[in-house]
């Protein structure tokens, strides 16, 4: 196998990083809101804001032009209170109110693997999904066991296939995952609403992976 693939895609089998496990829903509780002091640096606020035009940029390729710049994104040293996650939405009567995030994640941002999104990617787009549309984690997978998938070279006929057997339908999952490049777009897709099937056409749709049941592949 290809080195791209024995590294990448490993990790769609949703490699676990930090746990954000807050209520059953997701989204932090709190007696009373208490807003805490953003602490971020330059730094940390410009990695903040790329990820967020990275999240935006998908979301408005997929005609969904909202910005996710409302509820402002909070950088403290200490982790939210109460369970010791790395990052949560914090709601009021409904309504999310804040993020806030711990700048350990920040730390790790670079600490990616190869073909894959930094891991505040996703915690910054499982946190909006929580904040701004209301979703609770998900944590289902959709099976490709049956299915040759395939990642097609740009101007080229080569191709790289992966022996993978599920994905994670949502990056509303409760543990922090890691990635892939090719499945941003899916993954944006679905928190805000357009791949709810959350099954191999939208895969399909939303990546540029093909998915060929096994058995009807052309012959050679």
């Amino acid at each position: 196998m290809p080195l791209f693939s024995r590294l990448l895609f490993p990790l769609l089998a949703a490699l676990c990083v930090f746990s954000c496990a807050k209520d059953k829903g997701g989204n932090a509780k709190v007696s009373s809101l208490v807003v805490p002091t953003d602490e971020a640096t330059e730094l940390e606020r410009r990695i903040i804001d790329d990820t967020l035009t990275d999240i935006e940029k998908l979301s408005s390729e997929l005609g969904h032009s909202k910005s996710f710049r409302s509820i402002p994104v909070l950088v403290t040293s200490e982790r939210p209170e109460d369970s010791g996650r790395f990052a949560a939405c914090y709601s009021e009567d409904g309504q999310g109110k804040f993020i806030q995030v711990n700048r350990q994640v920040l730390r790790k941002e670079k600490e990616i693997f190869m073909g894959t999104t930094s891991t505040f990617f996703q915690i910054l787009l499982h946190e909006i999904g929580h904040c701004y549309f209301g979703r609770k984690h998900l944590d289902d997978q959709i099976d490709v066991s049956a299915y040759r998938v395939v990642l097609p070279h740009e101007h080229s006929e080569k191709e790289t296939e992966f022996g993978i057997h599920s994905v994670n339908a949502s990056a509303m999952h409760s543990k922090n995952m890691i990635v892939p490049n090719v499945l941003k777009k899916y993954y944006v897709a679905e928190v805000i609403g357009l791949a709810a099937s959350r099954d191999v056409p939208a895969l399909q749709s939303y990546s540029p992976l093909t998915f060929t049941l096994r058995g009807l592949e052309p012959n050679p």
